[in-house]
């Protein structure tokens, strides 16, 4: 007898008006079957249009257990789209048949496919070359595609990961090549080929979504795995065919262990030999599910609650069970893709729905049509150089064709250009994966050289963080070439994010191959804001100096202050002394030192013979951690050179500068304090140049018993030692060093902005040392002012007036690039005249703007308010004045008060006119003298409703 039937994808039998609508021409009939008698049974079924007086079409499934639920899909071509069907089904035992069941309908109302894609070489060569165009219609899912193989090649030993990053491709192992009208696919033997990538594709303990064509050769037997991903003992999941019941299945191993279960959703419909298939399989981690789609439908549902992540290669071809290579594939495989992610049915029957394009170059008398599985590549061949375009239309199972996709494109006879071959500044190699290199930039500059090539050429640097969502990036670079640059602008890259990238040249707008995909994370925090500084108008809420009074203020890179022992700026730029920041140590210059002065300021300048400087005995210990650094600039590479160093008695106790021996910067740590001492040394990987200045840093990490050498802010060299160190408690000097008990090592140069800390500073921290080029300042809301720096800057500013006074400071990078802005306030005037007003608003509005930015008030009667102030504490009388924009005074008023409060006054009726634009300023005034007026602030009248 026949019980439950329904219609997959949708459920239930309905007839009449009632009838479900199926958004396909392949839809699977299922019918669970059963005889009292048990034995083996078979189920015939039957499919009509409504109005049909016959069957258009059977199909009979044999081997059903009793109660078993028999299924077939109906062939491709059967039924047409907006068409009305019924089915029905009768079981048999083989001697005798049941009735036919009753009649269930559906409508079939498929759509239309979308436009496809079209992806082309160009062409660049004489008329009449051939050449080939990939087709493929876009699908929403392709925002999370993790890895792609339209396996187009027809030849070779390896096949191309097509999606945006290209890390996976496939090395065939014994898989042939079978080209067919939609480009190639892959022939597996069924005993020992396969094709497999070098490290594993998806995190098999997270959602994921696998895809592929196969096509099943007649008469297969055992167990034949499509496509799987390796653990140690099993695969991690497999995408499969079952002889044993002759069922598609989408599968996983509980664990990676030899005896762990297996659990797979299992096809009920048959597989079907000989046509391509189209197969999905989706791991719901949320749901805990597996499911299995064939050719589009959602076949079957099972749970799986026990991921693992399989760290292995992806294999096509084969399995893997009890740690040996299982299940051989045997038949075709064609466009395999792998997503992280779970697909839902609409995404997966677009997929499966890629059956066919037609295509036509502009002078072809008629369309050509072309089956497809998956994407396509098509050949055609211009016969004449000119403009030329070509049309073409995807087609779905159902025969329904997209709108035309055009893809316009110009026969020439130039050479084209070659791959480019790329790096990067700073010199990084070229890794995809966990093991990319890091860079300490956001400003990295990609290189691309590019081989023959006619004209002029065009370079296009793409750049995607890992993983891909948004914030892809594209530049173009022109020139004739070969080499082209393009250096990443600032606000681009982001600190602890990977990002892909790869340059494609192109020769009068038509692009060539684009070079390999090379990666990198960023590792470049952004340095904090400056600190600013001033001895003479200290921030600490108290009054210092007046108007027209000048005062020296300091700028500095800002990282944390802590241990910092000395930090010397050279802006005296004359005399024997230099003075140490923030009240530290400074240094007595000797043997001919100096000044030389430069566009970023005065620096230290020192013979190479006889000039030095010293400071305080013990600014380090020579046992604990330290870090020094200085902006140096070197006349001559002759000898070697010592910029920073404390003394010893036989040996420095360290010594950063030049090694003459070998060509680098060099920290060198001597172990011992006698003559001949053995050393430790940190080498630079940058050979020096002289006349150019350079930041050095060195950092001594007691904990690891490590040296480390830092140029112009990057870590360039390393150097372990074992020696218990000494102490040492002898002056810190700058120009030489004492080696065997003599001073040596004189520096022939310039030193500026030196820095000692009695703790090891981060590569962040010493970046932002050595990153900084300059600050940008404005006082009191004047244009802002540039002020070049190696570090460290002076400037010296003058207040007019008494009161209170803003200083916003931002640091400028090695790019020219800004950072975050440090606020510095402070008071002006201790005695003598009021401040000038400050706070000023406009009531009911709450601040001061002028221009067209000025705020609307909706009164004509506002109340102006300001805070009034005096160092001398007198009774204040304040005079407000209101003005028309561009015209003349409209009022004042006055009001009396103490200092330090905040007055205002309320615009008398009939003052102010409705859309009148309005100024006002204040100034406060004791018995002996006023003060300054504040600075204007303007609103528009806008009191009558609208």
């Amino acid at each position: 007898m026949v019980g439950t039937r329904s219609t997959v994808p949708t459920t239930g039998c309905v007839t009449g008006s009632g009838r479900p609508a199926v958004d396909t021409t392949t839809p699977e009939l299922r019918a669970v079957v059963s005889d009292a008698d048990g034995g083996s049974l078979s189920a015939s079924f039957e499919w009509w249009s409504v109005t049909g007086t016959a069957p258009i079409g059977s199909a009979t499934v044999s081997g059903l257990a009793s109660g078993a639920t028999a299924a077939t899909g109906v062939p491709t071509g059967a039924l047409a789209t907006g068409g009305n069907y019924r089915w029905r089904v009768r079981a048999s035992d083989g001697a005798a048949a049941s009735a036919w069941s009753s009649f269930c309908e559906f409508t079939v109302r498929t759509t239309a496919p979308p436009a496809p894609n079209i992806v082309a070489p160009l062409f660049r060569e004489t008329a009449g070359a051939a050449r080939p165009f990939d087709l493929s219609t876009y699908s929403g899912a392709d925002s999370w595609l993790r890895a792609r193989w339209p396996l187009h090649e027809g030849t070779g030993g390896s096949t191309t990961d097509t999606s945006f990053y290209g890390r996976f491709p496939l090395t065939l192992n014994g898989a042939a090549w079978n080209p067919d009208g939609a480009g190639a696919s892959l022939t597996f033997n069924g005993t020992g080929s396969s094709a497999a990538t070098d490290r594993s594709v998806v995190a098999t303990d997270e959602d994921f979504t696998v895809t592929a064509w196969v096509r099943l050769p007649a008469g297969t037997t055992g167990t034949r795995t499509v496509l799987a991903q390796e653990g140690s003992r099993g695969s991690g999941f497999f995408l499969q065919y079952t002889g044993a019941s002759n069922r598609w299945a989408f599968g996983r191993h509980a664990a990676d262990t030899d005896t762990a279960a297996t659990v797979a959703a299992t096809s009920v419909a048959t597989a079907r030999p000989g046509v391509w298939t189209h197969l999905a399989g989706v791991y719901d981690g949320i749901n805990r599910q597996l499911r299995l789609y064939v050719d589009g439908l959602p076949v079957a549902t099972t749970a799986f609650t026990t991921p693992w992540n399989a760290r292995g290669a992806l294999v096509l071809g084969r399995g893997k069970r009890a740690g040996a290579a299982a299940d051989w594939w045997s038949g075709g495989i064609d466009d395999v893709r792998v997503y992280e992610g779970t697909l839902g049915t609409s995404e997966i029957s677009e997929l499966a729905n890629e059956v066919g394009y037609e295509y036509q170059l502009d002078d072809a008398p008629a369309p050509t049509s072309t089956t497809a599985t998956g994407s396509a590549r098509v050949v055609v061949t211009p016969a004449t150089v000119g403009a030329r375009t070509l049309t073409v239309r995807a087609r779905n199972r159902a025969g329904q064709l997209s709108a035309p996709a055009s893809y316009p494109f110009d026969v020439l006879s130039l050479a084209p250009p070659e791959r480019p071959e790329t790096a990067t500044t700073p010199e990084i190699p070229c890794v995809t994966g966990p093991g990319r290199p890091v860079l300490d930039t956001t400003t990295p500059t990609l290189r691309a050289r590019v081989g023959a090539g006619e004209g002029w050429l065009s370079v296009q640097f793409d750049l995607a963080p890992i993983p891909y969502r948004d914030g892809f990036h594209s530049a173009d670079v022109s020139g004739t070439g070969p080499d082209f640059s393009y250096t990443v602008p600032p606000g681009v890259l982001a600190d602890h994010v990977s990002y892909a990238w790869r340059a494609t040249a192109s020769a009068d707008g038509e692009p060539g191959p684009s070079s390999v995909v090379c990666e990198f994370t960023v590792s470049a925090p952004e340095p904090p804001p400056p600190a600013v500084r001033s001895d003479d108008y200290p921030d600490d809420g108290w009054r210092y100096g007046g108007a027209g009074q000048p005062g020296s203020f300091g700028f500095r890179p800002g990282l944390n202050a802590a241990h910092r022992r000395l930090q010397l700026g050279f802006h005296e730029g004359a005399g024997n002394t230099a003075g140490g920041e923030d009240l530290g140590p400074g240094v007595t210059l000797s043997g001919g030192a100096g000044w030389v002065a430069d566009p970023a300021g005065a620096s230290l300048g020192l013979n190479g013979t006889t000039g030095y400087a010293v400071s305080e005995p013990g600014v380090l210990q020579g046992d604990e951690d330290y870090t020094v650094g200085a902006w140096v600039r070197l006349t001559g590479t002759g000898a070697a050179a010592t910029v920073l160093s404390q003394e010893g008695t036989r040996q420095s106790l360290f010594r950063l500068g030049y090694s003459r021996t070998d060509n680098r910067w060099a920290l060198t740590l001597p172990l011992t304090d006698a003559d001949n001492a053995a050393v430790a040394k940190a080498l630079a990987t940058t050979a020096p140049q002289a006349g150019v200045w350079t930041h050095l840093a060195g950092v001594h990490d007691s904990a690891r018993k490590e040296l480390r050498i830092y140029v112009n802010g990057r870590l360039e060299g390393t150097a372990a030692y074992s020696a218990r160190l000494r102490s040492g408690s002898e002056p810190f000097t700058i120009g030489r060093a004492r080696v065997n008990g003599a001073a040596t090592e004189y520096w022939p140069g310039q030193a500026d902005d030196v820095v000692a800390f009695t703790r090891t500073l981060t590569e962040a921290e010493i970046a932002g040392l050595a990153g900084t080029s300059g600050y940008v300042y404005q006082f009191d809301g004047a244009q802002p002012v540039d002020v070049p720096a190696r570090g460290l800057a002076r400037v010296v500013l003058t207040p007019e007036y008494h009161g209170e006074h803003t200083l916003s400071v931002r640091r400028r990078d090695a790019t020219g690039a800004l950072g975050e802005p440090t606020t510095y306030s402070f008071l002006a005037g201790t005695t003598g005249a009021p401040d000038r007003p400050s706070r000023l608003a406009t009531e009911p509005a709450t601040d001061c703007r002028t221009g067209p930015d000025r705020p609307h008030v909706d009164t004509a009667t506002p109340r102006l308010s300001a805070f009034t102030d005096d160092a001398d504490f007198d009774d204040l009388t304040t005079t407000f004045e209101w003005w028309a924009v561009d015209g003349d005074k409209v009022g004042e008023a006055t009001v009396s008060d103490w200092s330090g409060q905040t007055v205002s006054v309320e615009v008398p009726a009939g003052a102010l006119a409705e859309d009148g634009a309005y100024a006002w300023r204040v100034r406060s005034a004791d018995a002996g003298a006023a003060g300054g007026w504040s600075q204007w602030c303007e609103f528009t009248v806008d009191a009558v409703p609208r």
